[in-house]
């Protein structure tokens, strides 16, 4: 009974919007064939050991007349804590796919990267709680022992991982779009579980200064080997082990690392355990479009900072599908999976981050007045199942869900939305830090027509910009641009004004530190002056130039830092009363510092 006032109530929130015309809203009815494109590559990327990773899903396109010329896409993205077995073949998620395009969709089931690195526990540990204190009486735990992350870095970057591919399934499909007939400015995401955390991470996480620290390089991490506890050793040989604890972890992690890789590849490499720079939110396959979308579905989801809400650039409309009772992902905001800490000790969640699901968001989105659509769908099944043991499942069918999720979107695509209906331009934003000047790039490899000018603008704090120089492009041409006062914070965008409005491209974040040079005394009234050179990322040789006011160098001096702060003694008595400039440069000449001082008599 509960479950159906839950479903009343769904209906009534979409009423809200439609009247009583959903059924007359297109894409709400099943009234068409589908054809199926299996196991299509969106692109190749590297995994949480470094190893190549092919990027595939399953398409499903509708047949049949009536069609519209260019039809909405929906992505969807299965569950898994990011550490299973599932991908593009996952049963529900397909299931739901082949839902929307019997209702006019292009649909996606996409697989992305799962995995991340184990914690390296000593001897004995994670092991089983025995609740009974009966020998033999534990938990089968293979599946869970995937759940120890080395780290907090490590479960924050496979979620970064995870949104970033979703990411470049919505780029592929846009730089494809006449193929697949999508229309652009209806694309949708959704996902199950650790796919609804994906697909809620990469709708909400549009500015580069929302990368997560995390994902930046972190430490290499050991190789976890886990080993069993020796339970009873030979008293006449206590090197010798006749009884390891049963059920305990030896094994059970090369088994998982095995499960998350390819055959062949060397997971026990110390290279295997190397942490670099994940890279931009979007990741960097299929670059060339915008990844914004119209809408998103979150089936028992969550995300893991609501900040990510509330400095959201983009507005998409939200479904928010749950389980009240659901001990995985928490219905309002917990760490997942926290049954666990009464089956294995450690519990497996102590690395995971606290994720505010799927009613914490829709409180959040309230208080701070979200403009973009909101409904809900909260399935009370604890009458059919008090001990919550189904309480994680798509209920009370995912067709039936998807029914829900689709008369919301199509609601979403009956009200007026705004974007750029066709990829005005095939590019990239490119930047790259050049001794004391950065050099910003835009290759442009198709241009539409519909493009009539670009302007480069740049931010100090990612959010508001100022315009540094304008281009119109032509069908094929190279956009550069020298910034020789950067800041240290540096954010670019390409505000790109076509006959129908603007939009922009991708913003690229460059970070940049100036060489201080301190000199002393100043003005200089004696013999020498000290000159101190602080940076912490400053090491190796470099040259010292002593400029006067004309410009002509008056000394040059090759310089070797060992470390951070540099002190070097400068004898100026040959120099004239005047105004000097000192300049720091690199091995390549690029100026790395300037500093100022006035000689005296």
């Amino acid at each position: 009974m509960k479950a159906l006032k839950t479903l009343s109530l769904l209906f009534v929130i979409l009423g809200r919007f439609t009247g009583h015309c959903d059924a007359q809203l297109p894409y709400t009815q099943l009234i068409y064939n589908y054809i199926k494109d299996s196991a299509v590559s969106f692109g190749s990327t590297t995994n949480y050991c470094g190893f190549p990773f092919p990027l595939k899903m399953n398409v499903y396109k509708p047949t049949g007349a009536n069609q519209a010329t260019k039809r909405p896409l929906v992505i969807f993205v299965h569950g898994g804590a990011f550490v299973s077995d599932a991908d593009f073949n996952d049963p529900e998620m397909n299931s739901m796919a082949i839902a929307f395009a019997k209702r006019g969709y292009v649909s996606a089931s996409i697989d992305y990267r799962e995995g991340f690195h184990l914690k390296a526990y000593g001897t004995g540990f994670p092991g089983t709680i025995n609740l009974w204190n009966i020998p033999g009486a534990t938990v089968n735990w293979n599946a869970e022992a995937r759940l120890f992350a080395a780290d907090s870095a490590e479960t924050i970057r496979a979620i970064y991982r995870a949104q970033q591919d979703v990411k470049a399934a919505i780029r592929y499909f846009k730089l494809r779009s006449d193929v697949d007939s999508v229309d652009l400015c209806a694309v949708f995401l959704a996902g199950h579980s650790a796919g609804g955390i994906a697909v809620l991470q990469a709708a909400f996480t549009d500015q580069l200064i929302e990368k997560p620290v995390l994902t930046a390089a972190q430490n290499t991490l050991p190789n976890p080997n886990w080993k069993n506890r020796c339970e009873l050793s030979n008293p006449f040989n206590p090197a010798e082990c006749i009884f390891y604890q049963p059920n305990g972890p030896q094994g059970r992690d090369d088994a998982a690392y095995i499960a998350l890789n390819s055959t062949g590849d060397d997971y026990e490499n110390v290279s295997a355990y190397l942490r670099p720079d994940l890279g931009s939110i979007g990741g960097d396959v299929n670059f060339g479009a915008i990844d914004e979308i119209l809408g998103v579905g979150a089936m028992a989801g969550a995300i893991t900072d609501t900040n990510l809400l509330v400095n959201a650039v983009n507005f998409p409309a939200v479904f928010l599908y749950h389980q009240p009772a659901d001990r995985v992902v928490d219905f309002f905001r917990n760490r997942p999976f926290s049954f666990y800490n009464d089956l294995l000790s450690p519990g497996p969640n102590n690395e995971w981050p606290i994720l505010n699901g799927s009613l914490f968001i829709k409180n959040k989105l309230a208080q701070i007045n979200y403009p973009g659509q909101v409904a809900t769908y909260w399935f009370d099944n604890s009458a059919a199942d008090p001990l919550a043991l189904n309480s994680h499942a798509i209920l009370p069918s995912p067709v039936t869900v998807a029914d829900s999720m689709a008369k919301f979107f199509a609601q979403v695509l009956a009200a007026p939305h705004n974007c750029l209906s066709v990829v005005a331009l095939r590019s990239t934003l490119r930047a790259n830090l050049s001794g004391s000047r950065i050099k910003v790039r835009m290759d442009i490899l198709e241009n539409s027509g519909l493009v009539k000018k670009l302007i480069l603008q740049k931010s100090t704090n990612g959010r508001d910009y100022s315009n540094l120089t304008s281009f119109i492009p032509g069908s094929e041409s190279v956009f550069n641009f020298i910034d020789n006062t950067p800041t240290s914070q540096n954010f670019y965008r390409m505000e790109i004004t076509t006959t129908a409005q603007k939009v922009f491209s991708n913003t690229v974040h460059i970070q940049y530190q100036q060489y201080n040079i301190s000199i002393y005394p100043n003005p200089v009234t004696g013999k020498y002056l000290q000159l101190q050179i602080n940076n912490a990322g400053f090491a190796g040789k470099g040259n010292l130039l002593i400029k006067d006011i004309s410009g002509k160098i008056i000394l040059a001096r090759e310089l070797h830092v060992p470390n951070a702060v540099y002190l070097q003694t400068i004898e100026v008595s040959t120099l004239p009363a005047g105004f000097y400039v000192i300049e720091l440069l690199n091995n390549k000449l690029e100026k790395l510092g300037l500093g100022k001082f006035i000689k005296t008599n």
